[in-house]
């Protein structure tokens, strides 16, 4: 069985919707239960590199922390 899916969101207004107002809008226009999010995350910007990329290790970090498999 795969790991439950996390969203990560940088929202253009701040306090525009909560987290889980947003969890149920994407949820309701996803198709398949595989594709549905458990929670959302909402943050200020993402981590970058110097070139500007995503570090889509670094925000994983957080949530493989004590196990023994990671994607």
């Amino acid at each position: 069985m795969g790991e439950t899916p996390i969203a990560t969101v940088i929202l253009r207004k701040v306090g525009s919707i909560s987290e889980d107002e947003l969890r149920d809008w994407i949820n309701e226009r996803v198709d398949s239960k595989l594709q549905r999010v458990y929670a959302v995350v909402i943050v200020e910007d993402f981590p970058r590199s110097t070139a500007g990329k995503t570090l889509k290790r670094v925000m994983r970090d957080p949530y493989w922390a004590g196990r023994d498999t990671r994607i």
